[in-house]
């Protein structure tokens, strides 16, 4: 699902009577080893004790460091890069400044393309359509034999804006979330550019990207990053998001600290429990691999799976746990063999108890949202099974999803038959040595738009890892369209 590092305040619950400053984690020393973290579950039941190392401790705290000197005070709402509600506010108004937070990026006169206003309107979730929606207007173009450099400089834009979004996230919080704290001065003072920054660290740009590049504008004479030349617009904005919770802690706190120390000791206990949490899915995934014989049979039943309709789906949920956790979005494409799509389905399901509100940022998914229209579990089980039939359905990592299906059933009464295959085998086959085979890296290396954490989203994503991973291993002679 994509999601491990966000879920620093979700899963891991306070017991109750605990001291107000006392971190949601309980840490104590282990013989000098490292720092055995209790994760404590629903009710505050003891979970699990993964042992995080000193040495990864001090490390996750060297990339912040920056933060515990520098407090910012919160912006003011018109200084935001990007706020949803703000824009939700300006698009329906029809505000001019409703393209404002694409502007340090994507020329004005671009920006205003029609072709790209339903993707500005949505926001920030979306921005990895707009080089796409870029790309074919420069194919247009090129056919006509008519000029396209304001459109190149324009794409170009559009790859920089996905790769700055990757630099402003804390933790595994969404860029929509992160953007409220970019201060837009800061962004609009720079010179965002392809002779101030090059191609060679913008990952986001593919190769044709690069062929037209040199082709309209020549060879750059250098090549940096966007975090190197201009770190403190990601660092300021971390720093706004991180003093601004150990503000409201210190509010709520009966034990006070100085600033500095407030910060060290607020990142200290955060980090440690998103370590322990990464290690307790490690740990999980360790469980995993005696069952590693087991992968050519699911290979072969993913192939021949995929020689008649098929579906890919993903789920929501409110956690990990499918014991105390929830579905909160179901949604599925259909595919005919030959990788075109044939039908989609998506729907919000209402839990029963409240979205937590790490959660909500990192999904987009709101409470008020699932009140207005999700369906009940039940309701939105039946939907399901009704699109899908009979076919094969794709999960990436399908034993947590199937882990949710089979609590639905309990739940609701609704059971989901269908055989149940797992894109994350049959990618590991087709790219044994990736250092990462989480949806959103498979996503971008495929070359396609890094999911947001919606179902039908990230159900698009994996059609195309899994279409690209078949089409890697030859599987058919004919060429697959890779779903977008």
């Amino acid at each position: 699902m994509g999601f491990l590092s966000a879920l620093i305040k979700v899963v891991l619950g306070k017991p109750k009577g605990s001291e107000p400053d006392a971190p949601p984690d309980a840490r104590e020393a282990d013989s000098g080893v490292g720092y055995r973290v209790t994760m404590y579950g629903p009710g505050g039941r003891p979970a699990v004790t993964p042992v995080v190392s000193p040495v990864e401790l001090a490390n996750a705290m060297d990339r912040y460091r920056h933060v515990i000197t520098n407090e910012l005070p919160a912006l003011a709402t018109r200084d935001q890069w990007f706020a949803e509600t703000t824009h939700a506010r300006r698009v329906k108004e029809s505000s001019p400044k409703a393209l404002t937070w694409l502007t340090p990026f994507v020329p004005i006169e671009v920006a205003r393309h029609e072709a790209l206003k339903p993707i500005i309107d949505v926001g920030l979730m979306h921005v990895g359509r707009v080089p796409k929606t870029l790309r074919q207007l420069i194919r247009e173009r090129r056919k006509a034999k008519a000029p396209y450099a304001d459109l190149l400089r324009a794409l170009y834009g559009a790859c920089l804006l996905e790769e700055f979004c990757e630099t402003i996230r804390f933790e595994g919080h969404n860029a929509m979330f992160s953007a409220s704290f970019v201060d837009m001065n800061e962004l609009t003072a720079l010179k965002i550019d392809y002779f101030t920054l090059g191609y060679r660290h913008v990952a986001t740009l593919l190769q044709t990207d690069v062929k037209w590049l040199i082709e309209v504008f020549g060879e750059p004479q250098e090549h940096q990053s966007f975090a190197s030349v201009w770190p403190h617009v990601s660092r300021n904005a971390i720093a706004r998001y991180c003093w601004g919770e150990v503000h409201t802690r210190q509010k709520h706190s009966s034990v006070k600290r100085a600033a500095p120390e407030a910060m060290e000791h607020w990142l200290r206990e955060t980090l440690t429990r998103n370590l322990g949490y990464q290690q307790e899915y490690r740990d999980r995934i360790a469980v995993r691999e005696p069952f590693v014989p087991q992968a050519p049979v699911d290979i072969e039943a993913a192939w021949a799976a995929m020689r008649v309709p098929f579906a890919v789906a993903d789920l929501e949920t409110t956690g990990f746990s499918a014991a105390s956790c929830e579905i909160i979005e179901i949604a599925a494409v259909l595919v005919d063999p030959d990788g075109s799509i044939t039908g989609e389905m998506s729907v919000l399901v209402k839990p029963v108890k409240p979205i937590p509100t790490e959660i909500t940022r990192l999904t987009g998914i709101t409470q008020e949202e699932v009140d207005r229209a999700g369906l009940a579990l039940a309701e939105a089980l039946t939907r399901f099974k009704a699109a899908v039939g009979g076919r094969g359905v794709f999960f990436h990592n399908a034993p947590f999803d199937r882990g949710f299906l089979v609590a639905g059933t309990a739940t609701s009464g609704v059971r989901v038959t269908n055989a149940i295959l797992d894109t994350l085998p049959v990618a590991q086959t087709a790219w044994p040595d990736l250092a990462s085979y989480k949806l959103s890296t498979l996503a971008s290396y495929v070359g396609v738009t890094t999911p947001p954490h919606r179902a039908l989203a990230d159900s698009r994503a994996a059609l195309a890892v899994l279409l690209a991973a078949r089409a890697k291993a030859s599987q058919d002679p004919a060429p697959v369209a890779i779903a977008t």
